[in-house]
């Protein structure tokens, strides 16, 4: 679900942004020249020789024993760097792993939960959290917290762009306990944002509205929401803008990210692989290689702010088709957030639509990829511009039913870059696992969509 926020000014919380030298790492810098020159040498003959070369001096010191730091991050596509495939950081250096089963069956229709404890000054209050891979970041109703004192925290909002709601409230780092199978427990502490005000507000501009949602374009009031029943927990990567000043949109403000303790023992960057995996079942917190052997992964682009938490990685890179027109490459959101499609072209890719009444609140009418419309999407590593070994492609047409469709597809405004949300029916096809210590994304095909292929 796409997110903007923003805060005053304020520190950022050490015990939620420090990042050290991770033993599930093995220094193996003394093999890259070797590996890399054969690289370049077989992609010479395809006129890719600068480009790689450029790469691997990115990639030499990406690895080299002065990588590890105290690292303060956010997350969006850096055009400087082109992912390709490197060897994988070792998970069976890390054996610590807990799964979180779904409250609730995987629907279309519903977000999926998982169990939470919040412990929140002398209270401690359980919540079945939805989880949501398309934006960063924790909001909770301030009623739902009583203990926590209402002056308490620094002033922030964040606004959901998919949705069009506005959240105004209070930031402050909290300790959380996730519950997970045959009583399993994984303890956290984030910063998370007070909601004390809400608005639906259509026509928000995070630029220069802030704090307030303001009268609409025709004197519409905005509509002020309850906040008694707000709790969402955003843990997606690649959803960060450094110039919003944002502070939950960042590796230190996924939840998912920064688990210090299992079943009530401490665990370190010895112990657990920063990442997790996202089914149709639940969450598997922490990688190991028991969980991800079965995956096929590609590389992600850096962050914008990668240099300060090596955490930080953009949105995976795709191309998709329209009516089997050419291929656009760009970069996709795996969103169980939302159960639509959004989809973005450019000028030169038109993308068939009609206009229909709004079937909820807001404006009058909407605009809607057209039925019979074929969309077919790739995710795969970018060389020379161009994307290559796919890991993990779907294809749909829009208004017929099928396993990975989603509800209904929106179209975008026509500007670069290219963009697709593919909403929460691509884990009907696949499970993903995010590898936020080497930044990869690994694709499981679903046993009943393969069966399918």
């Amino acid at each position: 679900m796409g997110l903007t926020q923003g805060q005053s000014s304020q520190s950022t919380s050490k015990d939620t942004a420090a990042v050290t030298h991770n033993a599930c790492s093995k220094n193996t810098f003394e093999l890259y020249p070797y590996h890399l020159l054969l690289v370049a040498f077989v992609a010479s003959i395809y006129g890719l020789y600068h480009e790689l070369y450029g790469v691997y001096r990115e990639y030499a010191s990406r690895h080299s024993k002065h990588h590890h730091n105290m690292y303060f991050a956010s997350s969006q596509p850096s055009s400087s760097f082109t992912a390709i495939e490197e060897p994988p950081t070792p998970e069976s250096n890390c054996t610590k792993s807990v799964f979180l089963p779904y409250v609730h069956k995987f629907k279309t229709e519903n977000i999926p939960l998982v169990k939470v404890t919040i412990h929140a000054g002398d209270d401690n209050v359980d919540i079945d959290m939805p989880v949501d891979t398309g934006s960063t970041g924790l909001l909770i109703g301030a009623p739902l917290l009583p203990g926590i004192d209402p002056n308490a925290g620094t002033r922030g909002w964040q606004y959901l762009s998919s949705s069009n709601i506005v959240y105004v409230g209070r930031y402050l780092d909290l300790n959380l306990t996730f519950h997970g199978a045959n009583g399993a427990t994984a303890e956290t502490r984030v910063p998370v944002l007070v909601v004390d005000k809400s608005w639906m507000c259509p026509w928000y501009d995070p630029s220069k509205h802030g704090f307030e949602c303001p009268s609409g374009p025709d004197g519409q009031e905005p509509v002020e929401r309850d906040v008694g029943g707000i709790t969402y927990m955003g843990v997606g990567f690649g959803r960060n803008k450094n110039a919003e000043g944002q502070r939950t949109a960042t590796s230190w403000g996924n939840a998912f990210l920064n688990i210090h303790a299992i079943n009530g023992e401490p665990v370190g960057s010895k112990d657990i692989k920063a990442g997790y995996v996202v089914s149709t079942k639940g969450i598997q917190l922490g990688l190991t290689k028991k969980h991800t052997s079965d995956f096929a992964f590609m590389n992600l682009d850096r962050g914008v702010t990668h240099g300060r938490d090596a955490r930080d990685w953009a949105m995976p890179r795709m191309q998709f088709r329209v009516n089997g027109r050419k291929s656009v490459p760009g970069y996709a959101l795996l969103d169980t957030g939302i159960p639509q499609m959004y989809i973005r072209a450019e000028d030169d890719m038109p993308i068939p639509e009609v206009i229909i009444k709004n079937p909820k609140a807001g404006t009058p009418t909407v605009h809607r990829v057209k039925n019979g419309t074929s969309i077919a999407v790739d995710f795969g590593t970018v060389i020379g511009g161009r994307l290559g070994g796919v890991k993990a492609s779907y294809s749909f047409v829009v208004g017929k039913e099928s396993l990975m469709a989603p509800s209904y597809v929106v179209p975008g405004r026509q500007e670069p870059p290219p963009y697709v949300n593919t909403g929460r029916n691509f884990l009907k096809g696949y499970s993903i696992a995010f590898d936020a210590l080497d930044g990869r994304l690994g694709f499981q095909p679903v046993p009943s969509y393969q069966s399918n292929l």
